[in-house]
Order: C-alpha cells, then structure tokens, then sequence
C-alpha cells in the first residue's frame, strides 16, 4: 500500500481524466428535482439528485479536483502540472525506471507516461537513454536541476500534507486513511457485475427499497 497523506493522493490521482458532472450542474438537477416533488408526478430523472448529490464517484470526483486545484496552485511558480509533478517526482524516487513502471505506479497508461516525460525532458528536468539490455525500453533520470525541482516539490507536498490533515482531527484522518485504503483493497479486486434489475433502475431504489 502507497504511503499516506498528500504522497499518496500525488501519485494515485494527479492526472487522471475527470469526467464528473460540475458541481452547479448537480446542484440545477438537484433544485429542479425538489421543485416537482409537491406536483404530485415524478420529477423527470427521479434518481438522478441520488446519483449526483450523494453518490460516492461524484462525492470522490468533487474532493478529487479540490485537491487539485490547491495542488496546482502551489506549484503554479514551478511552471508544472501536477502530473508533470508527479512523474518527476517518481523519476526522483526511483531513478533508471521504464515508462511502464512509471505508468504503473501513476495508476497511467504508458502513452502519457510518455508525454509527461517527453516535456520533462524537454524542460531538462529529466533525461532518458535507451537500456543497454533492452534497446526498446526507455529509462529516465532525474537531471541536477530536476532532482532540486523534485526536492522543492516533496517540501511543499508535506506542507500542504499539513495543511490538508490540519482541517481533521487526528482520529478522522487515521479512519480517513484506513476506509481509502479498504476501499482501494476492494476495488482493485473489481466491482461485481450490475444485476439486470440494477441496469435497469429496479431494486434497492426503485421498489421501495431505497436508501
């Protein structure tokens, strides 16, 4: 399991394609929902306020660009993206890896593993020769100015680690930690398939069993 903290948001999350619903959108279903409740019918997408306002993705989704937007603010000065930021910083850490493993341990796929190295190097942060006993596997490592970036990087990560634990006591961040960490446990076995029932809207939700 991936450290803790801000470290471990940085290399699980940085970068991945968001495409929740903005939260003003949830929010206009949400009030048009409640409008129809006293009409007596259904209001049109009976499910969809459940789905966006309390659903766990969309609830995670929300938390998720929080943290990015603060992250990408702190580093703004530096002229990276966060996941720029956390590529170098896990070229830092484990100097001489493939892009593969740099995918993997971005939770990425290969091809914009790439990219991101390719701008690394490109800004001279990183630099990248073929493996004597591989000649198709490309390995990177840190430059002088990229190791002293990827220094400035880990510094403010555990500052702004801080500032993040400082809005919870420390009991919630410790239950915090372990419910993610469960969470991730069990997801990365995957998600039992959708019943019939559940693809089509009937069940805990539909037939009076709702939540």
């Amino acid at each position: 399991m991936m450290s803790t903290g801000w470290e471990g948001y940085r290399v699980t999350g940085l970068g991945w394609p968001d495409a929740m619903a903005p939260v003003s959108a949830a929010r206009r279903v949400a009030a048009r929902e409640r409008a129809g409740a006293g009409s007596g019918r259904a209001p049109a997408g009976a499910y969809a306020g459940w789905l966006l306002e309390s659903g766990l993705g969309l609830r995670l989704g929300r938390v998720h660009r929080m943290l990015r937007g603060a992250w990408e603010a702190v580093i703004a000065d530096l002229g990276l993206s966060p996941p720029q930021a956390a590529l170098l910083r896990v070229v830092a850490e484990r100097p001489g890896s493939g892009l593969r493993e740099l995918a993997r341990r971005m939770h990425t796929d290969a091809m914009n593993a790439k990219r991101l190295a390719d701008h690394l190097e490109r800004v001279g942060l990183v630099s990248s020769v073929s493996d004597p006993g591989h000649r198709q596997r490309r390995v990177l490592r840190p430059t002088g100015k990229g190791s002293a970036v990827a220094g400035e990087l880990a510094r403010r990560a555990a500052a702004q680690d801080r500032r993040v634990a400082s809005l919870l006591s420390p009991a919630g961040l410790a239950q915090l930690q372990s419910l993610l960490d469960r969470l991730e446990s069990v997801l990365a076995s995957g998600l039992p398939p959708a019943s019939g029932l559940e693809r089509r809207g009937v069940g805990s939700q539909g037939e009076g069993g709702g939540r």
